[in-house]
């Protein structure tokens, strides 16, 4: 008797058929037309006490399994494979059924089937258990009516289930019942196939590993509610588990971070966003501002992910920035102009917070009102330039602009009357520089001193009906005031202006005592030198008009003192301070460039070194004819590409070795001959590349 067929080609139908063969393993897959024959052979042989069948490409569960007939046969005669002992069917598990055993009495097939627990590597599997159940079910008819047995074992199936659900009957409990179940021979194959499903297994307390190991897929885990976190904890990749179905919202939610998700190419940002996934999250995975832009999310989400304005500021309106609530200063900080702040819709208010002062804001087209309700001064926007016509229609009050140093000629486009004037607080004199005549003026009260003092003339005083005793009561001359003694301060308070004070040659230091203001005295005909010497600082001059070339021919030689009195690059020059006096104190290089008032070798000679003037946006042509050598452009961090356009030789490039290197000037466009005139050694040359080549 031959009782080995595990080598060679063919099926040994013959063998099988005259009960000549004990042991024998299919090598291959069979062809549909070899499956029914050999089922035949095998169906009717005794002799085979071991049969692999697990290469053979059978089939033995489901409506279309192609084993079913051996099944069959097995169930209902005892003599198919009589004396088959162990019966290999799955390539997965290899678990060997003990089908002898199987056959024989339940106080021996139970612990056959115990033997070796389910879904171990040593155990049997779904196809090995379905088989299983198939060859000791009593019943394999599923269209016939219910026996009362299988209503009973259908009924303690679903009992199981829903305890198994209930996290009241865990895997040890599940498998005695399982097995018990199977060994009954009246569950039908529907119900096991509920007991043994994923979603079962796991309520029973199956693990990942345990079911990934024995033949179950991802797809199956998570259609039987494995969480991603439960597949996580097992070192699961996001791509496995992308490729499984599982959504980004299910990952994050099962601890995988964006970082993950996006390394598993599975998603895109605008799927991890509706996944739940913060804008924060995704700048931590290293996403871009565009992409996430592309992707939905809005720079308002953009923000709150901690990116900044300027990281946004390539990709989103200056408006749509605003409504993401980025502040006028972090705009500001990142180089949006006043014009474009306004235009995106930042109020005035905001721009106040950003410290713009009023002259910019009037410059970029913000009116008077705008800048009244942000709270800006009047004094400010008088010094801005609106007019005492804006400041009106704004809402200011004539005291106000009174105080804010509008002069009453200032107030005559406002329409407002002598009256509110002199209740702002103008006084006669004011009014009448400004064109008031002495009638409007003693209409509204001013008083004959105040109209004498306010420099009408005694003519004009008797042609409005003041008398001449009245007059003379108040018509003493300054030198008679002064001649009894009074004090410069009485002279003041009694209304005697500082160029009266001037004619009669009181001493300046006392008018300065006095009160007199740097306005007062200039109009007095005092010179910047005669104020300084008294001790005037040189922002109250500026406030009144002088220049910096008359402040600093009277002696204010510091530019700082100037620059704090708000003298700008442009009059500093006029007033004949260098370059290296306005570095001193603090002007930065790009001041001096805006204002184009110094040369490249003026700021050289003063100071202010290549990088700086780099800084300033000054070009590599123009440090080049200011003065400035290549070594400084290149310590400056101009590379040999924008030296070589602003006209440095390739001596000057190479500088002996120290300065760029021969790749480097190669790049930029010298010539292995340029490169050899300006003393590159041939072996640095023939390091350069294909250089040498060229001097051939």
């Amino acid at each position: 008797m031959v009782q080995l067929w595990n080598v060679g080609a063919g099926l040994p139908l013959d063998a099988l058929g005259k009960n000549a063969i004990l042991y024998w393993t299919c090598l291959y897959e069979l062809s549909s037309v070899e499956i029914a024959p050999l089922l035949d052979a095998i169906g009717k042989n005794s002799s085979l006490t071991f049969l692999d069948l697990s290469r053979s490409g059978i089939t033995w569960n489901g409506a279309d399994a192609t084993g079913t007939s051996l099944i069959e046969g097995i169930k209902k005669s005892a003599s198919t494979l009589e004396n088959l002992e162990t019966f290999i069917i799955s390539p997965a598990s290899k678990f060997r059924i003990p089908l002898a055993e199987l056959r024989q009495h339940p106080t021996i097939s139970l612990p056959a089937l115990r033997a070796e627990k389910f879904f171990t590597a040593s155990g049997p599997w779904r196809d090995d258990i379905g088989f299983i159940g198939d060859i000791l079910r009593a019943n394999t008819d599923v269209a016939a009516p219910l026996e009362k047995e299988e209503k009973k074992a259908g009924e303690a199936a679903s009992k199981l289930r829903i305890a198994a659900k209930a996290n009241k009957v865990k895997k040890d409990a599940w498998e005695q019942q399982v097995t018990q179940a199977i060994m009954d021979g009246n569950t039908r194959r529907g119900h096991l196939q509920t007991l043994l499903s994923v979603e079962c297994l796991r309520d029973v307390g199956y693990k990942v590993a345990e079911l990934l190991a024995t033949d179950f897929v991802l797809e199956e885990l998570r259609e039987g509610l494995f969480t991603a976190a439960e597949c996580r904890a097992t070192g699961i990749k996001a791509f496995d588990m992308a490729s499984a179905g599982y959504t980004a919202r299910e990952l994050r939610g099962g601890g995988y971070s964006a970082s993950a998700l996006k390394k598993s190419t599975s998603f895109t940002a605008a799927q991890l966003k509706a996944g739940g996934f913060t804008a924060k999250q995704l700048k931590a995975a290293e996403y871009e501002p565009l992409e996430l832009k592309e992707n939905g999310f809005t720079a308002t989400e953009l923000k709150e992910g901690t990116f900044t304005a300027g990281n946004l500021k390539p990709f989103f309106t200056c408006s749509e920035l605003r409504e993401a609530g980025f502040s006028g200063k972090a705009m500001k900080a990142v180089n949006y102009s006043l014009p474009e702040l306004k235009e995106g819709g930042y109020s005035a208010t905001d721009m106040r917070d950003a410290s713009y002062g009023g002259t910019n804001m009037r410059a970029a087209g913000y009116t008077a009102k705008e800048l009244k309700v942000a709270g800006y001064s009047a004094s400010e926007m008088r010094l801005a330039g609106y007019s005492a016509l804006e400041m009106c229609e704004a809402g200011f009050s004539a005291k106000k602009l009174k105080l804010a140093a509008f002069r009453a000629e200032d107030m005559e486009a406002t329409g407002w009357s002598v009256e509110v004037l002199k209740n702002a607080g103008y006084d006669a004199a004011e009014l009448r520089e400004a064109g008031r005549t002495i009638h409007e003026l003693q209409a509204v009260g001013f008083d004959l001193n105040e109209l004498k003092t306010a420099g009408f003339s005694t003519t004009e005083l008797q042609g409005v009906g003041f008398s001449a005793e009245e007059l003379r009561k108040t018509g003493t001359s300054l030198a008679d005031l002064a001649s009894a003694g009074s004090t410069v301060a009485q002279l003041k308070q009694a209304g005697i202006s500082a160029i009266g004070l001037k004619a009669e040659g009181i001493p300046l230091v006392e008018m300065k005592n006095a009160g007199y203001t740097p306005k007062d005295l200039k109009q007095a005909g005092f010179s910047a030198a005669e104020l300084h010497e008294v001790g005037f600082p040189a922002y109250e001059l500026t406030a009144v008009e002088f220049s910096a070339s008359e402040l600093k021919a009277g002696g204010y030689f510091n530019a700082e003192e100037l620059k704090e009195a708000g003298c700008n690059v442009k009059e500093l020059k006029a007033g004949g301070y260098s370059a290296k006096d306005l570095r001193r104190c603090g002007y930065a290089a790009k001041e001096l460039n805006a204002e184009d008032e110094f040369t490249v070798k003026e700021m050289r000679e003063g100071g202010y070194s290549a990088l700086e003037l780099k800084e300033a946006d000054v070009t590599a042509v123009d440090l080049r004819f200011g003065g400035f050598s290549a070594k400084q452009l290149k310590g400056a961090g101009f590379d040999a590409a924008d030296l070589t356009a602003a006209g440095y030789s390739s001596q000057e490039l190479y500088a002996k070795g120290k300065g760029f290197s021969p790749s480097e000037m190669r790049d930029a466009g010298h010539t292995a001959r340029q490169l050899r005139g300006a003393g590159v050694a041939v072996a640095m040359l023939t390091e350069a590349g294909d250089l040498l080549a060229e001097l051939k």
